[in-house]
């Protein structure tokens, strides 16, 4: 696959080596509103190209796929761009700032016949998976509640946008809510109990679809 990076973002920084460790990806070029930081990012990645102009961007680089990055407000509007492209799309969370969009662009994503996928990173973790497969073999018991701490410090190269633009944070706190409901529906072998109660928020991101 050839693959563009929308967002210069730490993230994408992390994700780019668990992509060169597959066969056959191409890593192709990056777009970013910030022409010095597209610039970069491009050098530090070894990337053939960096711009600032997105529709310009997906029609140049002729991608198979995108790995969207930036910041959350964007999502919806960069996913439907890179879908009517012809590209797959692997988002971050969140896959959009409210239902409406999420379902928006799942409907552009089987219109178009590609594959819309979110970031979900937790939903694979070891950790995560035993502790499931505990609770499943019913080695501790019937399990009732399942209780979920989640706090982590945001070092100062992280802040910047997640502080400084309100508009793009909105969703942020209830998308870590809904990553702690998931897992503990996962847990708890009631997933289908979580999905109703996290789309009865009406704010967070929709599953992903793959289509």
């Amino acid at each position: 696959l050839r693959w563009g990076f929308i967002g210069a973002s730490n993230i994408a920084e992390r994700v780019i080596p668990s992509l060169r460790k597959i066969a056959d990806q191409q890593l192709v070029g990056v777009c970013s509103r910030n022409a010095g930081q597209a610039r970069a990012f491009a050098v530090a990645q070894g990337l053939q190209s960096a711009s600032t102009e997105l529709e310009a961007f997906l029609r140049e680089g002729k991608f198979d796929a995108v790995y969207i990055s930036s910041t959350n407000e964007l999502h919806c509007e960069q996913t439907l761009a890179a879908l009517a492209a012809g590209c797959h799309v692997m988002c971050e969370k969140p896959l959009a700032m409210n239902l409406a969009d999420a379902a928006r662009m799942i409907e552009a994503a089987r219109a178009a016949g590609r594959v819309l996928a979110t970031n979900h990173h937790l939903r694979a973790q070891a950790a995560h998976r035993l502790i499931r497969d505990i609770a499943a073999s019913g080695e501790i018991g019937a399990v009732h509640g399942v209780q979920v701490s989640h706090a982590v410090f945001l070092p100062p190269h992280l802040q910047g946008w997640r502080l400084d633009q309100p508009g793009a944070v909105a969703a942020a706190s209830l998308i870590d809510w809904s990553k702690c409901l998931r897992r503990s529906g996962r847990i708890c072998g009631k997933a289908a109990a979580a999905q109703k109660a996290l789309g009865s928020q009406g704010r967070t991101s929709a599953p992903s679809s793959r289509s």
